[in-house]
């Protein structure tokens, strides 16, 4: 005999259905005829088991002969009713999930759903940046902040945050104990290493904690800092506007590299450096290593204040240096005892960027104030890449718009000499694999992002085919955001990525790393084979306003933990050597 639900159980089931009826665009007198009869049976004082009996649960005010009938089924069965199976099955399980932020609710979710395709909650995020929603009639300004605030709740509920929301902070609060701390500050842990995805914030300061916050002088700090817990030698603290915990641990001079190494990790780098040095006879006294029982004494590195404050270490075990962001355990410390550690690529080798956004399309900001913002970054060119037709949701460019901003480029540039602009665009690989723009089109390009924005539930094999098709395209310059994926919410789509790596390789194909925080994409765990197959790389922002074109710097940490170099990247390269580059494959 199934278990009896009682009111309370059902009562949840009524409201799921009226919220998956309200997804559906249902109309409101039927949803809420579900919302109704749920407070209906938590309200009366009748026995729900006599209520059924007597076949009385519509002598309820508030229940109908449609909520009495999935009252009673499930009630009798114990399983959840026809309708919610069939309501579930047709309602994809991100936009419930969508629902648990504050400031959404089922209209607003439908809406997104219906105008935008936004599925999870990394669709909105990513949409609010790319300033998505203010195509929707009815979310003005406020509606959006509203959902961008509770969107900031919802991701500190959950403990893990974007590098990119992260890093500034660690920065400037970094930068902050720097200049209130006498002795030296070290950023560490997974931000320091440039991880996609990290879960707090860790510093190391030299010598013994003040007896008080008072002491660092923390209500001053660049965000606010909210004490949670105070122990020596950790002080545990919040930043209240997204809940990102931050740790500091002082440490005693004597023991400061060790532990800038040790802090920085990650927990398998510290584990194999471990086992490497007991295979070399030392043995480990807390952070330190000792040899034949005396402590193993270190070379002075001959600078007042080093970068990563670990350097000696490594010389004195005739070890190569290894840069924090490739220390996560995959072949790095057999690469420093062969000494075999490229110079890896620096924010100062990029040039230029070739994936920019403007109000042509989904960005927020205007050619000129992108180029007048490029030429205060210093960069040399910004290749300008507003979506192709088929991307209707953010504004796509048909031919004619097409034209106009190409003689906008032409005006932009003669009052923005210092820039170079290139004429791309962000090109959709169609479901067949073609490109959504004419040859005629393509041809008349400075370069082509081609990328896979919609079907991602292709089968791997269909997909493979659908972007192998784009990479053979002639005009196919670079391959944007390469899996498709959202951090935090968005699995790639399924592919063979070794056979892109390998067709792209062949056809002289840019593979890119989208600088995004919310992407970076190609993952820094498939770059070093991508590079030894042949393949180079474009790191881009993929940016939508102004103040994001710096971006860029977080596709250079990614491209750091896949070993890339200078020479490994296009947009390394002076224009006239990146336009040769670019144009090869369309003369071949």
């Amino acid at each position: 005999m199934p278990t009896r639900p009682d009111k309370k159980a059902i009562a949840e089931v009524l409201e799921e259905i009226a919220t998956l009826l309200a997804l559906q665009g249902e109309n409101v007198f039927k949803v809420r005829a579900y919302e109704n009869a749920a407070r209906a049976l938590t309200r009366t004082r009748e026995s729900l088991d006599e209520l059924v009996r007597t076949g009385r649960l519509r002598s309820v005010r508030g229940i109908g002969s449609s909520t009495a009938k999935v009252i009673q089924e499930y009630y009798e069965t114990g399983e959840p009713p026809a309708l919610l199976r069939e309501l579930r099955a047709k309602t994809p399980p991100g936009l419930l999930e969508l629902l648990t932020i504050p400031g959404l609710g089922p209209q607003r979710v439908r809406l997104l759903y219906e105008k935008l395709d936004i599925r999870t909650v990394a669709d909105l995020e990513y949409a609010l940046q790319e300033n998505r929603l203010q195509l929707i009639e009815g979310f003005g300004p406020r509606t959006i902040e509203t959902i961008r605030e509770g969107l900031a709740l919802y991701r500190a509920a959950s403990g893990r945050f974007l590098l990119g929301q992260v890093y500034p902070i660690a920065v400037a609060i970094e930068a902050f104990l720097r200049q209130r701390w006498p002795t030296p500050v070290r950023l560490v842990g997974s931000t320091r290493r440039w991880c996609p995805v990290v879960g707090n914030v860790n510093l190391l300061l030299q010598g013994v904690p003040p007896p008080d916050p008072s002491g660092l002088g923390l209500d001053q700090a660049p965000v606010r800092l909210d004490v949670v817990e105070l122990q020596d030698p950790t002080w545990w603290l919040r930043v209240p506007s997204v809940g990102l915990p931050v740790i500091l641990t002082w440490v005693p001079s004597e023991d400061w590299p060790w532990a800038v190494r040790y802090y920085t990790g990650s927990r398998e780098h510290n584990q194999t450096f471990q086992a490497w040095t007991t295979q070399q006879g030392y043995t480990w006294t807390g952070f330190r290593l000792q040899k034949d029982g005396a402590p193993l004494t270190l070379p002075p590195t001959g600078k007042a204040d080093d970068l990563y404050g670990d350097e000696p270490i490594f010389e004195r075990l005739g070890l190569a240096w290894l840069p924090p962001e490739v220390r996560e355990d995959r072949g790095e410390i057999e690469r420093a005892v062969r000494r075999d550690v490229p110079k890896l690529i620096e924010p100062d080798d990029i040039r230029g960027v070739l994936h920019v956004h403007t109000h042509y399309s989904d960005g927020a900001d205007t050619l000129q104030e992108m180029m007048e913002t490029a030429r205060d970054l210093g960069l040399e060119y910004v290749g300008i890449s507003d979506h192709s037709p088929a991307a209707y949701y953010a504004n796509g460019l048909d031919r004619d718009r097409l034209f106009q901003q190409w003689a906008e480029m032409e005006e932009v540039q003669r009052r923005v000499p210092e820039v170079r602009i290139l004429r791309g665009m962000e090109v959709d690989i169609l479901p067949d694999g073609r490109l959504d723009l004419d040859d005629d089109l393509l041809e008349r390009l400075d370069f082509v992002v081609a990328s896979v924005h919609s079907r991602f539930q292709m089968s791997p094999a269909e997909m493979t085919q659908r972007i192998v098709r784009a990479l053979r395209h002639p005009c196919t310059t670079i391959l944007g955001h390469p899996t498709g994926r959202l951090l935090l919410g968005r699995k790639g789509y399924e592919v063979d990525l070794d056979r892109i790596l390998e067709v792209a390789a062949e056809t002289g194909t840019l593979i890119e790393i989208n600088a995004n925080p919310h992407r970076l994409d190609l993952d820094w765990t498939h770059l070093e084979r991508a590079r030894q197959m042949g393949v180079r790389f474009s790191i881009d922002p993929d940016t939508h306003r102004k103040s994001d074109l710096g971006d860029y710097v977080y596709g250079i940490g990614i491209a750091r933990k896949g070993w890339l170099t200078a020479a490994d990247v296009a947009n390394t390269r002076p224009v006239p050597e990146l336009l040769e580059l670019l144009g090869q494959k369309r003369r071949k």
